[in-house]
C-alpha cells in the first residue's frame, strides 16, 4: 500500500513529508522521476530511473531513507534527510567554427531563435581598453561571426559590417603608428582585426574620429576602410538592411 501511494504521488506530484529537506526535493523534481512497480511472489518490487544524475542521487537517498524505516520502525520516520550534493555539471564545449582564436561559443542546435541565412548586422564599436590588451569588443564580434558559422543546427550566411569610434577608433592603427602612439611592442588588437577580415568582415572606422584623435588615414591598417564619419556609416548600412548592435561601455 505504502508503494502504491508513493508511486501516485510522485506521478501526480502530490507531495508528502515537505518539513524533510529530502522528500521536498524529491517533490520538486517528480517530473523527471520514472517509477515502475511489479508485484511479486514475495510483495512488490519498485524501479525508479531519471535521466539526470543529480536526479538519480535523490532516488538513491530515499531508498535509503525507506531502508531505515524499514529496519527501525516509526522512531525513524520522525526525523529529517539532508539532500544530497548536486554534481557540478560538465563544462560547455567551447569551439571555434570560423575564427580559430577569438569568440568561443557552445553548439545549441536545439535552441530556439537560430540563425538565420542572409542575415546582416552592422556592430557600432565605441568601446576602449587597455592599451596593451585586446579590445574586448572585438572579441565579441568574433563571436558574432562563430555564432552563425557553427553555434546552431546548421552554419548561415550572415553579413556583418563593424563601425569603429568613440573610444574604440586607434584600435584600427597599423603597428608602427599605434606603438608610437601608446609605447607599446605593437598593436594587440590586429591579430583579431586580421581573423575577422578574413571571415569577410567589413570594417569601418570614423574619420572624423580618427582626425579629431590626432591620426592620419594614412596610418589605419590596410585591410578597413576609412568612413566620412561613423554617422554616415551607420545610417548607410541600416538604409541597406543590416541590424544595428551596439557593442559601447
Amino acid at each position: 500500500m505504502h508503494v502504491r501511494w508513493m508511486q501516485y504521488r510522485v506521478e501526480q506530484t502530490k507531495p508528502i513529508r515537505m518539513r524533510d529537506p529530502l522528500f521536498a526535493e524529491i517533490f520538486r523534481h517528480t517530473d523527471q522521476i520514472k517509477m515502475v512497480r511489479v508485484d511479486t511472489d514475495k510483495g512488490v518490487r519498485v524501479t525508479e530511473t531519471s535521466d539526470d544524475p543529480y536526479i538519480v542521487k535523490l532516488i538513491k537517498a530515499h531508498a535509503q531513507a525507506v531502508s531505515g524505516f524499514v529496519a527501525k520502525g516509526f522512531p525513524q520516520a520522525m526525523k529529517n534527510h539532508p539532500v544530497p550534493e548536486e554534481t557540478a555539471a560538465d563544462p560547455p564545449k567551447y569551439s571555434h567554427p570560423a575564427i580559430a582564436k577569438y569568440g568561443k561559443v557552445v553548439s545549441l542546435p536545439d535552441a530556439t531563435q537560430q540563425p538565420r541565412d542572409g542575415s546582416c548586422i552592422v556592430v557600432d564599436v565605441t568601446q576602449g581598453g587597455e592599451p596593451d590588451k585586446l579590445n574586448s569588443a572585438l572579441d565579441k564580434v568574433a563571436r558574432f561571426v562563430n555564432i552563425y558559422r557553427g553555434a546552431g543546427k546548421k552554419p548561415a550566411q550572415v553579413d556583418i559590417a563593424v563601425v569603429l569610434h568613440g573610444d574604440a577608433t586607434l584600435t584600427i592603427l597599423n603597428d608602427d603608428a599605434y606603438a608610437a602612439r601608446f609605447q607599446t611592442k605593437g598593436n594587440p588588437n590586429l591579430d583579431c582585426l586580421q581573423a575577422l577580415h578574413e571571415a569577410d568582415v567589413q570594417i569601418f572606422v570614423c574619420g572624423q574620429s580618427l582626425i579629431g584623435s590626432k591620426a592620419k588615414p594614412d596610418q589605419v591598417v590596410v585591410f578597413a576602410d576609412v568612413a566620412v564619419s561613423a554617422l554616415t556609416s551607420l545610417v548607410n548600412l541600416q538604409t541597406e538592411g543590416y541590424a544595428y548592435v551596439p557593442l559601447g561601455k
